[in-house]
């Protein structure tokens, strides 16, 4: 699917507008370029042109500022024999942003406070303790390596248990491929996505875009996550 995206400040005249040349943007790659054309200052304006296929719909947008919680939890129980039952905590993360760090590790907090007996990791549709994280590789080898020392890990000892599909992609798999080459929680679920490549992406003088591949991330057992499922 191809999506032509044509952005326009709210301000411009006629003709700026059919002066610009629109966006177009395929949308399983390239969305992250429309969502920076998107962006601007809280309050201000901008008109989309959205066409897909011989569909089009034009939308005019209000910048805002928009707080999203990616982390979402709750505590499980489970009856047990007696009345000692076991509690699970259950971490849903739907996408890495800012936020992401600090919020997975104040509802950590808050569920070992509950006497939690290990934790369930959700990255299903989401497109440590010490050790390394990630490698970035080129064609001449390991170009960098991301590891942590363990200093402020949080909850390194309690059983975990990561919940993957075919939707869980980029950041996902590289922490799943973390926590599983470290051996820090057993995996479950559907294949992943495998998307592990770095791209930069080139204007060309005709208007048309060339993605280049100039690295890709390995896991720390040197596992190649492009087209990799775990």
């Amino acid at each position: 699917m191809l999506l032509i995206l044509c952005l326009f400040d709210t301000e411009d005249s006629a003709e700026e507008r059919k002066s610009s040349s629109p966006l177009e943007v395929p949308a399983y790659e390239y969305v992250y370029d429309a969502a920076e054309r998107l962006q601007g200052p809280e309050g201000s304006s901008v008109e989309l042109t959205v066409q897909t296929g011989p569909e089009i719909k034009h939308l005019a947008l209000t910048q805002a500022k928009i707080s999203l919680n990616p982390v979402k939890s709750r505590l499980c129980e489970v009856p047990g024999s007696e009345k000692n039952y076991p509690k699970i905590g259950y971490i849903k993360l739907t996408s890495f942003n800012q936020k992401a760090s600090a919020s997975v590790k104040e509802v950590i907090n808050t569920l070992r406070s509950n006497s939690v007996n290990a934790f369930v990791l959700d990255l299903r549709d989401n497109r440590l303790d010490k050790g390394v994280i990630v490698y970035i590789c080129d064609n001449h080898g390991v170009r960098d390596i991301y590891d942590t020392d363990g200093s402020s890990a949080i909850a390194a000892s309690e059983p975990l248990a990561v919940l993957v599909n075919m939707d869980t992609a980029s950041a996902s798999e590289i922490l799943t491929g973390a926590l599983k080459d470290n051996k820090r929680a057993v995996l479950f679920g559907e294949p992943t996505y495998g998307k592990g490549k770095i791209q930069s992406v080139f204007q060309l003088s005709d208007g048309s875009r060339l993605a280049v591949t100039v690295s890709h991330y390995e896991t720390p057992a040197n596992n190649n996550i492009n087209k990799v499922y775990f």
